[in-house]
């Protein structure tokens, strides 16, 4: 995969820290499989389909509140990031898309800068006994259209890489990685285990 602004990033004693994170009440978000994608009959796109987007508002931090915490913390270093981040969401509507590049309207105008990187969500209906689905990634974002741009339809739209692309990347990451760390028998073994998973 190419021309994707992307990165995969591990954390340092993962599973705990996963654990610990869920206990705080921050939710995971599920990444579908290349297996997903392959049994899924559903269209990979559709204009008018409902997503969420989330992530944060950067703001500078206020002057007269940098120099009340100087005051209170002799301690905190020049070149800190002092900026204030706030949680923000937007509903958006699919409009457009390319194979790798899906664009989205988004509710009460262009998303702000510090959404870049955030989760589209997908919105999960509510099943029959009541209870919804995992709430599933539909994509990340890469940016916002100009508001200036050329071609008005589509200026000021959310852009973000799809989800199966993200899959692909995830593998394709995940595969290097694993090749450079285990011997070439061990990892040809686990390639063959995890393609008989995928089939099942």
């Amino acid at each position: 995969p190419t021309e994707m602004d992307l990165a995969v990033i591990h954390l340092k004693q993962e599973e705990e820290a996963l654990k610990q994170m869920m206990k705080l009440g921050i939710q995971p978000l599920n990444l579908p499989t290349a297996s997903d994608f392959e049994s899924d009959d559903s269209p990979v796109f559709e204009a008018g389909e409902k997503v969420l987007f989330q992530g944060f508002e950067v703001y500078e931090a206020n002057m007269t509140d940098q120099e009340t915490l100087s005051d209170t913390d002799k301690t905190s270093k020049d070149g800190d990031d002092e900026r204030v981040f706030h949680p923000y969401s937007s509903l958006g509507t699919l409009s457009f898309a390319s194979p790798d590049r899906f664009l989205s309207q988004t509710k009460g105008g262009p998303l702000p800068e510090g959404l870049c990187g955030g989760p589209v969500i997908h919105i999960p209906a509510s099943g029959t006994s009541g209870k919804q689905a995992p709430m599933n990634i539909r994509g990340v974002v890469e940016g916002i259209v100009p508001t200036n741009h050329e071609n008005s339809q589509i200026a000021g739209h959310a852009s973000f890489i799809p989800s199966y692309r993200i899959r692909e990347f995830v593998d394709f990451a995940e595969r290097i990685m694993l090749e450079q760390i285990i011997d070439s028998d061990l990892f040809q073994r686990c390639v063959e285990m995890k393609e008989r998973k995928n089939k099942t």
